[in-house]
């Protein structure tokens, strides 16, 4: 006890001092630093998990919006194929346009539908018909430009305009006498495809990738 009056107040708090670290080091190194490493580690975790969580919300809000906008093209595309014509309104369709024709005055030598040509979609067809007129430039003219102006799409096409030869070996003017020309071209409008016809398509797609798909997992 005399050696401890003996000793100085700057001694006593160094010892003081000393065992405090003494007792502090191992409490810290056995139970404060794993329980930070442990704390550490769990926010890391916490972290990732609520990154996830973000990233899930993302992909779930960009899917509805993908399923809606899906929706969306699918009841157009129901819309369009709606409005396109079945075979038999076709038919009256091209009938009606040679009618209006020969209601110009042209002569219709050539009016032949040719062989459907079905997308490779599914949806739609196509309709060619390979068409020959004869008659005033004018009125070839007013035709393609009646034509044009139809609800119905038609696209002509392969236009070729001949000044037919007279006897004596002339040709008969077109341009500003509204002279008589010999018209070639190709009519092509678009109908919807027969259900049947639609569901075979799609099988025939269905193989022919099917086929590819194996073929290319051979190599």
């Amino acid at each position: 006890m005399e050696r401890l009056e003996q000793l100085t107040n700057r001694q006593v708090w160094l010892i003081t001092g000393l065992l405090a670290v003494i007792l502090l080091v191992p409490f810290y190194v056995f139970f404060v630093a794993p329980q930070r490493q442990v704390i550490a580690q769990a926010s890391a975790h916490i972290a990732s998990l609520q990154q996830e969580v973000r990233e899930n919300n993302r992909i779930a809000r960009s899917r509805g919006e993908l399923l809606r906008k899906n929706g969306e093209l699918q009841k157009q595309l129901e819309d369009l194929k709606g409005q396109l014509p079945t075979d038999k309104e076709v038919e009256s369709l091209l009938r009606a346009m040679a009618n209006f024709a020969q209601q110009l005055g042209l002569d219709v030598r050539l009016w032949k539908r040719g062989k459907n040509v079905y997308d490779e979609s599914g949806l739609y067809q196509r309709i060619p018909v390979d068409v020959e007129l004869v008659g005033g430039y004018h009125h070839v003219g007013y035709f393609f430009d009646r034509i044009s102006k139809l609800e119905r799409i038609v696209n002509i096409d392969d236009i070729d305009m001949q000044v037919p030869k007279r006897e004596g070996g002339g040709a008969a003017g077109a341009g500003k006498s509204g002279g008589e020309v010999v018209t070639h071209c190709q009519a092509t409008t678009f109908g919807a495809v027969d259900p049947e016809v639609a569901k075979q398509l799609a099988e025939e797609r269905q193989a022919k990738h099917s086929k590819s798909g194996d073929a290319g997992s051979k190599k």
